[in-house]
């Protein structure tokens, strides 16, 4: 059975590899954006790990997924910053 969370991994994982994909194309500002986009449901993923970590016991604790989560949202602005100014260089 997938849940919202192994949807919301498969989504960010085909933005990864698509990110990939364009980046090696020499395409880097579809590149960055796919790549912030994967980042973004990443962080989407962990803070939906930490909500369910709250309600119930989990292998892992919820301070994991809260941190993982903000690195995610770092990693998205940093590659949504780096696709505008590469889009506007153009």
């Amino acid at each position: 059975m997938v849940d919202t969370r192994g949807v919301l991994a498969i989504i960010a994982a085909v933005a990864f590899l698509a990110g990939m994909f364009y980046y090696r194309r020499e395409r880097e500002v579809y590149a960055f954006f796919l790549l912030g986009a994967g980042f973004a449901l990443a962080a989407f993923w962990g803070l939906l790990g930490m909500a369910l970590s709250r309600t119930g016991p989990t292998q892992v604790p919820g301070d994991i997924y809260l941190a993982m989560s903000g690195s995610a949202v770092v990693m998205s602005m940093y590659f949504f910053i780096e696709g505008r100014s590469t889009f506007r260089e153009r």
